[in-house]
């Protein structure tokens, strides 16, 4: 997906809070976090935000290869 990209990967996102996102990407596949990366670089490009979104990237990375070491 193109960080150039216009709307935002998630409907309301740019309306979301950042404790109502962080619910919200729980359960969002590796592919979809990325674009979410990606689209909050080329955007707001909020540090606490970005933080949020890699560390739940490498969890679901985690979990996606078995080791268990990953909450849901």
């Amino acid at each position: 997906m193109s960080a150039e990209r216009m709307t935002p990967p998630l409907p309301d996102y740019e309306d979301l809070s950042y404790r109502d996102l962080e619910e919200r990407v729980r359960s969002l596949s590796s592919e979809r976090l990325r674009e979410l990366i990606a689209y909050e670089q080329s955007h707001a490009d909020r540090m606490e935000v970005l933080e949020l979104l890699q560390d739940r990237l490498t969890r679901a990375r985690d979990t996606d290869s078995g080791d268990g070491s990953a909450p849901p």
